[in-house]
C-alpha cells in the first residue's frame, strides 16, 4: 500500500497530490485488521473513516445483546459497542486529528418485524433506505393511515438516532426503520468540531440529493471551522484584531491595568497574552497596511490619541498624537502606507465612529 501511494505521488504529470484512503471504523485500534493506520500515516493526507453499518457488528453486544441480527443505529454516537465517539478517539490517538474524516450515512435500514418495539429481529430481508426516501416514508403508498410513529433511540440518548415504525398494507407486516435525520447528523458534526477533525464525509451525496435541510445543516455546523477556544486573560475592552501575513492574526485588548495586551497566532495556535504598555481609556484599534506592519491606536489617560506600531523587526514606543477624544479611535487603511483615524471630540456632536473600506480605494466613515 505504501509503495502504491509513493508511485501515485511520483507519477506524471508533476505537481501536488492529495491522497486519501478509506478505512473501516475500528481500523485504528484493531491489531488484527488489514489497515495499519499509524503505518499509513506518513503516506496519506487523510483517512476517510467509514463509520456506518455498525448495526451488523453491534447487535450481539449491550445494550441490544440480540442472539441474532436485530435492527439498530447504523452509526451510533455513543453507548453501543462500536460508536462514532470511541472510533474517533481511537483514530486521534493514532494519527493527527487533522487527517481524520468522519464518514456519516445518508441512509438507514428497514425490515418487516414482529412488533413495534425497538431493536427487532427482522422477519424478512433487510433493505437500505436512502435519506430522500426515509423523509417521505410516512406519506408513502402502502402505509396504513395513522400507523406511522417516529421515535428516538433510548439506548443512545446523546445520539438521538431516529427509528420509525408503521404498518405496511403492501407487505402486510409491521415495518421498522433506523436512519439518520438532521438531529442525529448534527450531533455527529458536533463531534467532528469538538475533536478538531479534518471534516466530515458522506456516503453518499446522491442519497440526500438537493434536500435543503441537509445542506443548511452542513453550512450551520461548518461555517466556523474550529470550535471556540478561550485565550484566557481578564479584559476591560472589546478586542481589536488585524493580520499582516498569511495565517497570521494579532489581537489587542485593554487589561485590568489599563495597558494594552497582545496575543498572536499562526493558524490555530495562540501565544499567551503579554503587555505592550500604555495607560488607555478606550478599546484599542488595529490595522495593517502591508506585510510585517501593524499599527495600534487608543485613547490615552490624557484623552489624546496614542499610537504605536510593529515594523517587521521591532515595536515602537507609544507616541502621543494629541487631540481631546471622547470615543475610541477606529482606524482604516485604504492603501500602502495610508491610514485614516477618526474619533468623537469634546463637542460630543459625534457618537462612536466606524469605518468601511472598499477595495483599497476609499474609506467610508459612519457616524
Amino acid at each position: 500500500m505504501t509503495d502504491l501511494l509513493r508511485q501515485l505521488r511520483n507519477a506524471p504529470p508533476a505537481g501536488p497530490r492529495y491522497l486519501s484512503v478509506d478505512t473501516y471504523a475500528s481500523s485504528a485500534a484493531d491489531p488484527s485488521g488489514f489497515f495499519d493506520v499509524p503505518g499509513l500515516n506518513g503516506s496519506v493526507d487523510s483517512f476517510f473513516v467509514m463509520a456506518y453499518d455498525a448495526e451488523y457488528s453491534n447487535y450481539g453486544y449491550p445494550p441490544t445483546s440480540c442472539s441474532s441480527f436485530c435492527l439498530g443505529p447504523t452509526a451510533p454516537l455513543t453507548s453501543y459497542h462500536y460508536n462514532d465517539t470511541t472510533d474517533m478517539a481511537q483514530y486521534v490517538a493514532a494519527v493527527p486529528a487533522s487527517k481524520v474524516i468522519l464518514g456519516v450515512p445518508y441512509y438507514g435500514r428497514k425490515a418487516c418485524v414482529a412488533s413495534t418495539a425497538p431493536n427487532q429481529v427482522p422477519t424478512a430481508p433487510v433493505s437500505a433506505e436512502l435519506y430522500l426516501n426515509a423523509i417521505g416514508e410516512s406519506t408513502a403508498a402502502g402505509v396504513q393511515p395513522g400507523s406511522y410513529v417516529g421515535h428516538r433511540d433510548g439506548n443512545d440518548p446523546p445520539g438521538q438516532e431516529r427509528w420509525d415504525t408503521w404498518t405496511s398494507t403492501t407487505l402486510n407486516c409491521t415495518r421498522e426503520m433506523y436512519w439518520d435525520d438532521t438531529t442525529s447528523l448534527g450531533l455527529k458534526y458536533d463531534l467532528v468540531n469538538n475533536d478538531n477533525l479534518r471534516g466530515v464525509g458522506i456516503w453518499n451525496l446522491n442519497f440526500g440529493g438537493g434536500a435543503p435541510e441537509l445542506w443548511n445543516l452542513l453550512m450551520a455546523k461548518f461555517t466556523t471551522t474550529t470550535p471556540w477556544q478561550s485565550l484566557g486573560g481578564v479584559t476591560t475592552s472589546s478586542p481589536a484584531v488585524s493580520s499582516w501575513d498569511s495565517s497570521r492574526a494579532d489581537a489587542f485588548v485593554r487589561g485590568q491595568d489599563n495597558g494594552i495586551w497582545h496575543a498572536w497566532s499562526y493558524g490555530t495556535q495562540w501565544t499567551g497574552w503579554y503587555s505592550i504598555g500604555g495607560q488607555m481609556t478606550s478599546a484599542p484599534a488595529a490595522v495593517s497596511w502591508g506585510p510585517n506592519r501593524i499599527d495600534i491606536f487608543a485613547r490615552g489617560a490624557d484623552d489624546g490619541l496614542w499610537h504605536k506600531w510593529w515594523d517587521g523587526s521591532k515595536g515602537t514606543d507609544w507616541e502621543g498624537l494629541g487631540g481631546t477624544l471622547t470615543s475610541g479611535p477606529p482606524v482604516a487603511s485604504w492603501g500602502c502606507g495610508r491610514l485614516a483615524v477618526v474619533a468623537a471630540g469634546c463637542s460630543h456632536e459625534w457618537t462612536q465612529p466606524s469605518f468601511t473600506v472598499y477595495a483599497g480605494q476609499s474609506a467610508e466613515l459612519f457616524i
